[in-house]
């Protein structure tokens, strides 16, 4: 299978009401987008959920392709729970996400993930800072979400030493939260590491 035909059916498996798709989502038998956006479409009438409707509208394969095109546009870049670069680890919670879209270099060799707390205080702002100075002047790429607090440290800290890091766009491709991350954000787009 093709990557962006993989991309296309996770995008509707990602934005189709969840209970409709996750008690399938483990299944030994079925082994990739395709196959599972086949086998849900035969059981259901899938329904674009209503948050994701309201942008994209509520036809399931519409909606990918404007999606599709939109992280195009905005050079957002996109991976699946089918592909081989897909964390391992993140497969075992409990509803892993189907897509992550993300800016930044993917390298999952090196790759260390610090999230936490939006409330940062003192002492956890210094110990982030510390901790994600040493990890990325160590040589691995930073991965967080873009969010205030223990996120938004992290990537600060990989991007005033010029290296790596992965903003994880958990809201989607066209909602950028919290706003005061914009600067981080532009930052990673325009970084020659990132």
């Amino acid at each position: 299978m093709h990557i962006k035909d993989n991309h296309f059916y996770s995008i509707i498996l990602s934005i189709v009401l969840q209970k409709q798709v996750y008690p399938y989502l483990n299944s030994n038998l079925i082994h990739s987008a395709e196959e599972m956006f086949s086998f849900l479409n035969n059981k259901f009438n899938l329904v674009v959920q209503p948050h994701v409707a309201e942008l994209y509208g509520f036809e399931p394969e519409t909606a990918a392709k404007k999606i599709l095109e939109v992280a195009k546009n905005e050079n957002i870049s996109i991976l699946s729970m089918w592909q081989e670069e897909y964390p391992v680890l993140l497969k075992e919670i409990y509803r892993p996400p189907i897509i992550l879209y993300y800016k930044g270099k993917l390298n999952v060799e090196h790759c260390v993930s610090i999230v936490g707390t939006r409330k940062i205080d003192t002492v956890s702002k210094f110990v982030t800072s510390k901790l994600a100075n040493d990890i990325s002047l160590a040589g691995y790429t930073i991965v967080s979400g873009l969010a205030k607090g223990i996120d938004r440290c992290a990537h600060k800290q990989a991007l005033l030493h010029n290296r790596a890091t992965i903003a994880v766009l958990a809201n989607g491709i066209n909602v950028f939260y919290p706003k005061e991350n914009i600067d981080i954000y532009k930052e990673i787009e325009s970084s020659k590491n990132s």
